[in-house]
Order: C-alpha cells, then sequence, then structure tokens
C-alpha cells in the first residue's frame, strides 16, 4: 500500500495522522544514521500504526489497528491488534 494513500484516507475520515522520527533520540548520543519513519493515527478508541518498507520506499507491507490502551510486548511476543492488508480494512477496524 502507498503511504499517501493510506494517509489521505485516514484524513478524509477526519482523524490525524502523526508523522515521527524514531531514530531522533540518537543524534543526542551521536549515532544518528537517518530517520526511521513511523505513522501513526488515533481516533480515541482505536490506533494504528505502520514503518516505510524499506528507506527508499513509499509503500508499508502492512497496517497494525489495536485498542488505545494496548501495547506491543516483544519480550513475550504479543501483539495485540489485527494487522490490516487494504486501507478499507484498515478504516473498519478503526471503527469498531
Amino acid at each position: 500500500m502507498k503511504i499517501d494513500r493510506i494517509v489521505k484516507a485516514l484524513e478524509k475520515e477526519g482523524w490525524e495522522v502523526k508523522k515521527t522520527d524514531l531514530n531522533e533520540y540518537r543524534k543526542n548520543i551521536g549515532l544518528y544514521d537517518g530517520p526511521r519513519w513511523q505513522w501513526s493515527c488515533e481516533n480515541g478508541k482505536n490506533k494504528c500504526d505502520w514503518f516505510r518498507n524499506g528507506p527508499d520506499s513509499d509503500e508499508t507491507c502492512s497496517v497494525q489497528v489495536m485498542g488505545i490502551k494496548e501495547r506491543n510486548d516483544v519480550m513475550t511476543d504479543y501483539f495485540p491488534g489485527i494487522w490490516c492488508h487494504t486501507i478499507k480494512s484498515i478504516i473498519q477496524m478503526m471503527k469498531i
């Protein structure tokens, strides 16, 4: 899926999409090797987020949608929510 199409579709629903550089903290310690962008969106009860599919790509392979209070836990291999592969399914899951 093209990232700009996802952003436009979510903004059309009235939801704000944020773009964050997850490597920003590395600038202070001299280890910054470029941005690692994460896009996210919240609607009050659900949230979704996704990453670029490679450093030079304008696409993502899937988007995770989960409840606003849920968190991933890599130590226990727990990833709540659902992984969406179409814009239509992202919007449907965000509205549940």
